[in-house]
């Protein structure tokens, strides 16, 4: 069998990432060339091979440098482990529920003032919920919040209380009751706040509360008038651009301590787009931003991506603001914002992968959470979803506030999504930054193994491109990730100078 092993160029050296040892290494151009094939065995069928470009001596050298690198550094093993899905039963579940809960998000209602295109409840969505005048009882907010404080363990970090929707603002009182409520059941400064809001109807009013409650402000912006009308819209069919402008000038202008450190943009990209013309948009309004693409329901769906243009602008403009050394210090360079909010999270991965290293010879968690482990998402009506992505899909109901978490549910849960067809992993090289979660392999509220392979390959060039870029970067600012405080290259001299 041959390495497991990841091959990428960028214009001035040649890599390969060891999945084993989780390395990046700069390597010479024939050992570039022959590692995917490298068998010690196969030694003479390669040099057949690659007659035509290596002569015999520099090919043996090569080979000669890579079993050094075996035996001094463990690099280039070519054994594949047999990829398992972690199994957790009933007790073990509920060891771990609640035992470090975090963040509680509350659905507090059902209802909202627009009627987005691309919503998940607008009824586009086959089998899960829609929008209705259903809310949420305090009685029922009451139980979740008394919940979240009886299952978050002392000393762990400060939980927090997420208002959702529909539209949360439309039930702005019952925010202040819910939030006034858990204030006094929590120890003084041990709770956070956050909002996810369409941005349409906030005041003045509100904008104090949250800023004397320390909210964190997550508000919908899809960037340029013609991307966000075109799907976030009135019930009258009037786009909501306009207002949610006119209200974020406010705070920026009225609100400087939210503006800078407590309010983040939802920009959520659909097809078609530019993504140069995002860039443009949002690198003009100095706020940052957390960006995801449409959710796809399908196979299928995922072919819409290809409208969307002039990714490799972006990318180009992320590396040349590592080199200039302007992702340090982001807020001086609000034009960076959107490319560093678009890549941060892979770049975060790579750069900080071997703080906390995965095990290859353990059973895999990709970026699955345990149901109630970290976070919870509360229905109108008390029902426990794993988070707010999967609520509304009767199959991913976990349980109800009234009885807690129903552990043959999560169970199930765990067996279906390790019954997917897994086999392709075993050979993956992205395995030890996979994030696929319940979400990801999920149609109309069931697992799909064709969905599963279509994620799988947007990952595998998503991190090809990115961990290009990394080395890209650090090749000219060795120091570029230094805000991220981790090793960077490894260079052995054995392989690079073979």
């Amino acid at each position: 069998m041959h390495p497991f092993i990841h091959r990428f160029k960028t214009e001035s050296n040649n890599y390969v990432y060891d999945v084993h040892t989780n390395e990046i290494i700069q390597v010479s151009e024939v050992v570039f060339e022959i590692i995917e094939s490298y068998n010690e065995k196969e030694e003479e069928l390669l040099i057949k091979k690659f007659s035509d470009r290596f002569d015999p001596i520099t090919l043996k050298r090569a080979f000669a440098s890579i079993k050094r690198a075996r035996e001094r550094y463990n690099l280039f093993r070519s054994d594949r482990p047999r990829h398992k899905i972690i199994v957790y039963n009933q007790e073990t579940l509920k060891q771990s529920f609640n035992k470090d809960l975090q963040v509680l998000t509350l659905g507090i209602t059902e209802n909202c003032n627009l009627n987005c295109s691309y919503c998940v409840y607008s009824g586009r969505y086959k089998k899960r919920r829609i929008h209705s005048n259903r809310n949420m009882a305090f009685s029922t907010a009451r139980k979740a919040v008394e919940y979240l404080r009886g299952y978050n363990r002392p000393g762990t970090n400060p939980p927090g209380i997420g208002f959702y929707g529909g539209e949360p603002l439309l039930r702005f009182p019952f925010i202040k009751k819910v939030t006034e409520y858990a204030k006094k059941i929590f120890p003084q400064d041990m709770l956070g706040f956050t909002i996810t809001t369409n941005g349409t109807i906030l005041t003045n009013e509100m904008l104090d509360f949250f800023e004397k409650n320390a909210f964190y402000l997550l508000i919908s912006l899809d960037g340029p008038q013609k991307y966000h009308d075109r799907e976030r819209r009135f019930k009258n069919d009037k786009g909501s651009w306009n207002r949610v402008i006119k209200n974020l000038e406010k705070i920026k202008e009225e609100y400087p301590e939210i503006t800078r450190h407590r309010l983040t943009l939802s920009v959520t990209i659909s097809s078609p787009a530019s993504y140069k013309e995002l860039d443009n948009f949002f690198g003009k309004i100095s706020v940052t931003q957390r960006i995801g693409l449409v959710e796809m329901t399908s196979a299928e769906d995922y072919e819409k991506f290809k409208y969307l243009t002039d990714y490799d602008y972006v990318l180009e403009k992320f590396k040349v603001s590592g080199i200039l050394d302007q992702l340090n210090d982001k807020w001086n360079h609000p034009e960076n914002l959107f490319v560093y909010n678009l890549f941060d999270e892979a770049i975060m991965k790579l750069h900080k992968r071997n703080d906390h290293p995965i095990r290859l010879d353990m059973p895999a968690k990709h970026g699955l959470c345990i149901p109630g482990g970290f976070k919870l998402f509360v229905g109108a009506d008390g029902t426990l979803f794993p988070c707010e992505k999967l609520e509304g899909y009767p199959q991913m109901r976990i349980g109800h506030v009234n009885h807690g978490i129903d552990v043959d549910r999560v169970k199930r849960l765990f067996d279906d999504f390790r019954n997917l067809d897994w086999k392709d992993c075993e050979d993956c090289w992205v395995v030890r930054f996979c994030p696929c979660c319940f979400l990801h392999p999920s149609s109309e509220g069931k697992f799909n193994n064709e969905k599963l392979k279509v994620m799988c390959k947007i990952w595998q060039n998503h991190y090809h491109r990115m961990i290009k870029t990394y080395c890209s970067v650090l090749e000219k600012n060795e120091n570029a990730f230094d805000y991220l405080d981790n090793k960077d290259i490894s260079v052995i001299p054995e392989i690079s100078n073979a």
